[in-house]
């Protein structure tokens, strides 16, 4: 079993941390040792998770995606569900309010944590617009 699975954005690829059990490694391919910078960032990345997460009020917030209703969402993640040709004119207008999106409509968009609704007002408005056009 593989501890822990977390994304690196540096390369965008899970990194191997540790494994559980002995027996595995045999089927393991050597590698160079983890980075210390890397296990450094993920300790203090997973102990700001968790110290976020302990906090009700920040999980209800993540959990109040304010695209609800407007696109298909779940938690903090959403699909717009636009053709991919509506999506880069989406994408496009939605980078031009300093919102940035996945560089395609299948993969999920994440809501930020913070957010203020001053801010995201426009973009709000513009994907309404959007969704509106796909109904």
């Amino acid at each position: 079993m593989l501890l822990p699975i977390l994304p690196f954005p540096g390369s965008f690829v899970p990194q191997v941390v540790c494994l559980k059990e002995e027996a595995c490694t045999g089927d393991v391919p050597p590698s160079d040792a983890v980075s210390p910078l890397l296990l450094d960032l993920l300790i203090k990345t997973t102990a700001n998770l968790i110290r976020s997460l302990e906090s009700d009020e920040t999980v209800k917030r993540r959990m109040d995606n304010p695209l609800a209703g407007v696109f298909e969402t779940r938690g903090p993640y959403g699909l717009t569900g636009l053709s991919p040709t509506r999506y880069e004119a989406f994408a496009l207008e939605a980078l031009a309010l300093k919102v940035v999106l996945p560089p395609t409509s299948d993969v999920p968009f994440i809501i930020p944590g913070e957010y203020a609704k001053g801010d995201v007002r426009p973009f709000l408005e513009l994907a309404g617009q959007y969704a509106n056009a796909v109904r």
